[in-house]
């Protein structure tokens, strides 16, 4: 049954992927909610996945732990590639209609009287720009900490995992020895 659902769950990630390069080419038919979606519920079945992981007899638990631990690493990825994308491109947006909003201010007589005969539209510009300018290098800080925390967990992981199948060999060798 694993053996039908893995491969499986492979190709959907494979899918995904391909439309998250679709959307980043700024396809119109691709839908960024649909593909997270799709990652919802490939998140779903890699957790029934490990349920039934953990129902096999120990010679395949360790390979099919070795094989989910993969798919959540590429589900992982893809979803951080999307999150990326997503980000870049309402940033993308955010800019544009930022510069549009300026220039049309700007088009149409620059800035506004106060009532005391001060400007303020330069002034409240160049305190967005700071703002913005704030924001994104946040943004950019808190998607290195969480790319950084994501690639630790994972190898954290893989480590484990090739400890317990250290552990496992190295018990067979010296049953092995012994004999």
């Amino acid at each position: 049954m694993l053996n039908d659902i893995i491969p499986e769950e492979k190709r959907k990630l494979y899918e995904i992927e391909q439309q998250i390069l679709l959307l980043d080419n700024h396809n119109t038919t691709i839908k960024a909610s649909d593909i997270y979606l799709s990652l919802n519920e490939t998140n779903k079945k890699l957790e029934e996945l490990d349920k039934l992981v953990s129902k096999e007899s120990k010679y395949r638990k360790d390979d099919y732990r070795r094989r989910v631990s993969h798919l959540r690493s590429t589900y992982i990825h893809i979803k951080n590639s999307l999150d990326n994308i997503v980000r870049r491109q309402n940033r993308n947006n955010f800019t544009s209609q930022k510069q549009e909003l300026f220039y049309t201010s700007t088009t149409n007589g620059g800035g506004h009287d106060d009532g005391d005969g001060n400007e303020t539209t330069d002034l409240e510009a160049r305190d967005l720009e700071k703002h913005i300018k704030e924001s994104e290098s946040l943004d950019r800080s808190n998607r290195m900490i969480t790319e950084y925390i994501s690639i630790g967990s994972n190898t954290l992981s893989t480590l484990y995992s090739q400890k317990e199948r250290l552990k496992g060999m190295g018990l067979y060798m010296i049953r092995n020895h012994h004999m």
